[in-house]
């Protein structure tokens, strides 16, 4: 599988009134983009060019529909995008020589991309074109600055089909799991051939009888042959070619002259998923348990992995790498558990079991001195052994230790943890490939653990300690050389050892797998260069170089029964040993000899990769081939090996680049049904082999384009129904393009480098499998619809929940009540072994619920309530809302805690439909105590704001009286007193304290008075503490306690006095006696030397002031000539003794001299020519000579012409003059013209 699938599917669409069926076809373009970002193609309504249809946007590229029967397909430079969008880092300094490359990455951003077409030749894009919405949003696109390009409102579509694109066939383009997929739909008597498919835009394209290659800039794309089987018969696959037209243009054939049945192609993976580590992340060992759950272990370099809560070591141990175990769901979709396991040294896992109880068991190696062991471990100290450069990356510079730990069923704890060893090093195979042992990239970590039925554990593995403790053994001494195999059995909690024992001679030895038979003897394999070993079985004696070898070890370990050598002159390894019912005993390994082939067996010619079955013994070899590509070279380096109940063998390798061989996997044996059939010759390797290895069922490759997937050591396994765990190291260079299913945990590799990955594949001839037709819960009363999935078969059987089998290839039951049903299906062939196969699917059957709220309280404010739905069922398909408010949540129920009485929603939603109810909350809120001191004003009834609650009762402790009246509380006028207000209601009580004080003002104010006008009057006020003057004719001090007034009519003065929170107010009547009436003028205008007269009432005595100028001082009638202006004061005394002033004023107006002649002689008299006058204000004068010139101009009533112009005396003459002026007490202007002379 790859990140970019264009798939194109050739569909059966029934008629109901013809026999003829359609047909469907699959094509799958495998390449390493593709994943869509949107999941949704919209229309082009302007925002593309006018020939695009619709389009939609990948993971590194875009995706167009166009008018001329094309798609067009941009492609960019993943790891370009990925630097740029912050996906890459600088790798570590210490990768693999072989396999973990450093990468220089541009830092440009300028990212290289490549755009191509597949052009459908006289295809039809526009006659009628269908559409399926993607939902009920819309989308908006403002591509570029100019508003020109922007579109709103677009809908997005999931589906495209084009009709008719050629005579009866039509062509849909849709999502499935984030992939876009395309689909033929080939209605009867349409000819495939009609279909023709053009490469336009690429490099170069390469055709075989395998595959189509397409060469871009920024990859290589291989597309597939296409195969198809009949929907009635899913296990007949119906072959379907390419055929090439011309070097780019190609058609389909599937040899089928008239469509009577419908095809369709499925793949069996169960899931392949990374990770998700974010740092450096390699791949070593899988397996499974009974239930189907994945376990993938391998390294991780500085921490990066993604631990799950609760697991046993969320952080990273330290040193250079730590162990990481991850458990996977059956479907891969999530993560069970995820942990480190390590110290501050390095650990890796070899090999992993799961035990009867589902407990996880590791076995590998170490160098730390503080690895995670248990308390009652059977060794708690690290041995140690000297420092080594295993695979010239990893560096274990304190020795290494082979370490076994049991995980707990949740992955939270060890139940049992040890560490075995010598003072050598321990589980390291032949690290720096001294032997030949270590032939294949990453065998120094070879090994295997399993368990027994008492769950007892075995491992088998390798040392250079001449100490390590083998009690019991059939060998108890170091045999020599380098290194030993070494097995050994401990107790299940791993406190103590059982048995332990080397296994080597004079030279170097290794086990690498182990399997116990029916009677609990052990088998052991692995390979040996020794020559002084003698075992008891077919072939007893080395054959030369490095052999393999088969160990029969007694139950209580302590003997060798038998044993054989597997081998030839040249270089051979047996890597797994297996063991049927019947207690035959396999092997799968590696021959650069010629191995033996036995009749009756399906082989490979001339190839290097071995499978042999001995007897019980080891003393006769039964069976035996050799397969591979034929082409003489080891193709693949064994991963997993497995013998079923039927003695089918199953085996997995993986081969290529990173082990030294850029052939590898190239041109194994491959089945028309293969899951992938083609490969860049560094995939992995996947194969099922009949009884005795008498046939080829099943061959397939897996990996993705020049990806370079392998193993980094360690063992991954079959189940025994024959699904394949696989560990994988893959995506290393960062690349996200490795196989991956869309629903899988972590469809990308987030690291800057690799990320350990598990394939979960069922490989097996017969496997039963249902799906639905909808992934959901069923509806009452509707039928449900079972599709048949199922992997071989010719006869299926349905067993229904009322005790009907029906046997039909599809299944359909109705249900006519709710509940949980068992569907059954039994897929049976009899050519198979085992020859049924039962699938069992849980079926839920619905109806719309009638919710309701099991509540009808109030809520007092500040707490909190929770209300629960009921009528239900316990899911989280429950929104719930609040009147004129938003989503509030999901689930059952709701816990609220409103400030005010609230409307609460809840709706419930399957796919059956919904049911609405509400309820109302009403809010109480507990009274508060509080403490009120205060005055009240006299005649005034003291109030104070009062909430009453609907559910208050309110009282006086006293019986003292009170009113309650629009949320106030009243009290009695007049009255001081003290109130207490006992408040009780359902959200608690309280007393409200009032203590109530009457405030009296005794003002006291200046009386009622009669004065003089004119008189000084002193106004006051007491008896308060602040005042307010408030007749309008007072400006001065009107806050003052008392204020000066000078009245000339009577008037009333009003007040307020204030006292605390009271006030009153106060009026002062002021009544003036006037002065007597007189007949004279406010003022007089005289002409200088001219006089005045004025005429007092004679009734009163006077008294003048200034006498100056007048006829008498004392006299009612008077008369006067001043000579400046004056103003006289009278006085006189009425019958009320009131004295009177009063005044008149005197205006002189003076004569204006302007004299005809002046001398400007300098002898200091009459020197300047103006005008005088005491009142003289304004004034302008204007001299002009005889000819009108103008001599002189001033508005200074001061000054005046001096004879000169500009400085120059003027000649003597006659000269005219005009004078503008205003008089004092006339304010008007006059005008006088004259002459003057000027004489010298």
């Amino acid at each position: 599988m790859c990140n970019l699938c264009f798939s194109y599917t050739f569909q059966n669409q029934y008629f109901a009134h013809n026999l003829k069926k359609g047909l469907t076809i699959l094509l799958l373009l495998l390449y390493f983009l593709g994943i869509s970002q949107r999941g949704f193609f919209v229309e082009n309504i302007g925002q593309h060019p006018e020939n695009v249809l619709f389009s939609t946007k990948l993971n590194y590229g875009e995706f167009f529909i166009e008018k001329d029967g094309s798609f067009k397909i941009k492609v960019l430079s993943p790891s370009q995008v990925d630097h740029i969008l912050g996906h890459k880092h600088e790798k570590e300094a210490s990768h693999h020589r072989k396999h973990h490359h450093s990468h220089k990455h541009s830092h440009s951003n300028r990212i290289k991309g490549h755009a191509f077409k597949v052009k459908f030749i006289n295809a039809n894009f526009s006659k009628n074109i269908d559409s399926k919405s993607a939902g009920s949003f819309h989308i908006n696109l403002f591509q570029g600055q100019s508003p020109d390009n922007w579109v709103s409102n677009l809908n997005p579509y999931s589906e495209i089909t084009l009709k008719e694109i050629y005579p009866k066939i039509d062509l849909k383009i849709y999502f499935q799991k984030n992939s876009i997929k395309y689909d033929f739909i080939l209605h009867p008597f349409a000819n495939s051939e009609n279909i023709k498919i053009k490469y336009l835009g690429l490099d170069s394209v390469y055709f075989t009888p395998r595959k189509i290659m397409l060469k871009t800039s920024v990859g290589n794309i291989a597309d597939e042959n296409p195969t198809s089987y009949f929907l009635s018969q899913p296990s007949k696959n119906i072959a379907t070619n390419f055929r090439q037209l011309n070097w780019n243009t190609f058609t389909l054939e599937t040899g089928i002259q008239t469509i009577t049945k419908s095809l369709v192609i499925d793949p069996q993976l169960n899931f392949s998923s990374f990770t998700g580590a974010t740092l450096d992340n390699w791949g070593y060992t899988a397996t499974y348990d009974e239930a189907g759950y994945a376990y993938a272990g391998g390294i991780a370099f500085s921490g990066g992995y993604p631990t799950t809560l609760g697991s046993f070591q969320s952080a990273y141990g330290g040193g250079q790498i730590d162990m990481t175990i991850s458990k996977f769901s059956p479907d891969g979709k999530s993560l069970i558990y995820s942990t480190y396991i390590g110290g501050s040294g390095l650990e890796a896992p070899h090999s992993m079991v799961v035990n009867s109880n589902n407990e996880l068991v590791i076995y590998g190696i170490t160098s730390s001195t503080n690895y995670p062991v248990s308390a009652n471990a059977y060794d708690k100290t690290f041995n140690g052994g000297t420092g080594v450069l295993a695979s010239n990356i990893l560096e274990f510079t304190s020795g290494t230790d082979i370490v076994i730990t049991k995980l707990s069923n949740n992955g939270d704890a060890i139940l049992g943890s040890t560490y075995y060893g010598g003072s050598g090093n321990d589980a390291l195979n032949d690290p720096y490939d001294f032997s030949g042992l270590s032939h294949n990239y990453a065998d120094d970590y070879r090994g295997e653990v399993t368990t027994d039925n008492q769950n007892n554990i075995f491992i088998s593995s390798v040392t250079s300690s001449n100490n390590l403790p083998t009690p019991n053994g059939f060998q108890t001494t170091y045999g020599g050389g380098s290194q030993d195999g070494c097995v050994a059995k401990f107790n299940q909690d791993l406190s103590a050892i059982i048995w332990g024992s080397y296994f080597g001679g004079n030279r170097d030895d290794a086990c690498y797998a182990s399997k116990q038979n029916s009677i609990g003897e052990t088998y052991i394999t692995g390979g040996s260069n020794s020559t002084n070993l003698t075992l008891n079985g077919r072939s007893s004696n080395n054959n030369g170089g490095i052999d393999g070898f088969i160990a029969r070890i007694s139950a209580n370990g302590s003997n060798i029964i038998n044993g054989t050598f597997v081998g030839t002159s040249s270089y051979d390894q047996s890597y797994f040993v297996e063991v049927d019912f019947e207690d035959k005993v396999y092997c799968f390994g590696q021959s650069q000899g010629n191995m033996p082939v036995t009749a009756g067996v399906y082989k490979n010619t001339n190839s290097k990769q071995f499978l042999q079955k001995y007897s019980e013994d080891l003393s006769t070899l039964e069976a035996a081939t050799v397969i591979g590509s034929g082409n003489g070279r080891i193709n693949i380096v064994p991963g997993a090996f497995m013998v079923s109940n039927c003695k089918e063998v199953y085996l997995s390798g993986w081969g290529g680049a990173v082990n030294s061989d850029i052939i590898g996997t190239q041109n194994m044996p491959i089945t028309s049904d293969a899951y992938q059939s083609n490969t860049d010759g560094s995939d992995f390797y996947f194969m099922l082999l009949g009884p005795d290895f008498s046939s080829f069922k099943y061959g397939s490759y897996f990996g993705g384009i020049t990806l370079s997937e392998h193993v980094d050591g360690g063992t991954s396994r079959f189940d025994r129904s024959g699904t394949i765990y696989q560990a994988v190291c893959a995506g290393c260079g960062a690349s996200s393009a490795f196989p991956v299913t869309p629903t899988a945990y972590s469809t990308t590799n987030n690291s800057d480098n690799c990320n350990l990955a598990i394939i979960k594949m069922d490989i097996s001839k017969l496997t039963a499998n249902i799906k639905f037709t909808k992934d959901s819960a069923h509806c009452k009363n509707d039928p449900v619809f079972f599709k048949n999935e199922s992997t071989g078969g010719n006869e299926y059987k349905w067993i229904y929940p009322d005790g009907s089998i029906a046997e039909s290839f599809d299944g359909e039951f109705f249900f006519s009540d709710t509940g949980e049903y068992i569907i059954s299906l039994i897929a049976i062939d009899s050519n198979q072994c085992p020859y049924s196969d039962t699938a069992d699917v849980k079926v839920e059957v619905i109806k719309i619920p009638e919710i309701s709220i099991d509540i009808d309280t109030f809520i007092c404010s500040n707490n909190s309530l929770t209300i629960h739905s009921i009528g239900g069922p316990s899911d989280n398909n429950y929104t719930w809302w609040s009147k004129n408010s938003t989503f509030l949540t999901e689930g059952p129920s709701l816990t609220v805690q409103p400030d005010s009485t609230t409307e609460y929603f809840v709706e419930y939603k399957n796919n059956c439909g919904t049911d609405t109810t509400n309820v109302q909350i009403p809010v109480f809120y507990p009274p508060e105590s509080s403490s009120i001191g205060d005055t009240a004003c006299e005649e005034e009834s003291p109030n104070y704001f009062f909430y009453k609650g609907s559910d208050y009762v309110i009282s006086e402790l006293n019986n003292k009286p009170f009113e309650l009246k629009n949320d106030s509380i009243y009290f009695p006028k007049n009255n001081s007193d003290t109130y207490y207000i006992v408040t009780e209601s359902s959200c608690g009580n309280s007393i409200d304290t009032f203590d109530v004080a009457l405030n009296t003002i005794n003002q006291t104010s200046t009386p009622d008075t009669l004065v003089c006008a004119g008189s000084r009057i002193n106004l006051f006020l007491n008896g308060g503490d602040e005042y307010l003057w408030t007749s309008p004719e007072l400006e001065d001090n009107i806050s003052d306690s008392s204020i000066i007034i000078y009245p000339q009519e009577s008037k009333l003065y009003t007040s307020i006095i204030y006292k605390g929170n009271c006030f009153a107010y106060d009026t002062i009547k002021i009544d003036v006696i006037p002065s007597p009436p007189q007949n004279i003028e406010d003022e007089y205008i005289i002409q200088f030397g001219n006089g005045f007269s004025a005429e007092l009432n004679p009734n009163y005595q006077y008294s003048w002031t200034p006498s100056d100028f007048l006829n008498c001082n004392d006299c009612n009638s008077v008369n006067g000539s001043p000579d400046q202006d004056i103003t006289y004061y009278f006085s006189y005394s009425d019958n009320k003794s009131c004295q009177f002033t009063d005044s008149i004023i005197v205006k002189v107006i003076f004569p204006l001299f302007i004299p005809n002649t002046f001398t400007p002689n300098g002898d200091g008299k009459n020197e300047v020519f103006k005008a005088y006058s005491e009142i003289l204000e304004e004034y302008e004068l204007l001299i002009y000579d005889r000819w009108g010139n103008l001599a002189y101009k001033t508005t200074d009533p001061s000054s005046g012409w001096d004879g000169t112009i500009n400085g120059n005396p003027q000649q003597q003459d006659v000269y005219v003059y005009k004078l503008r002026y205003v008089l004092k007490h006339t304010r008007k202007w006059k005008e006088k013209v004259g002459i003057v002379s000027l004489i010298r």
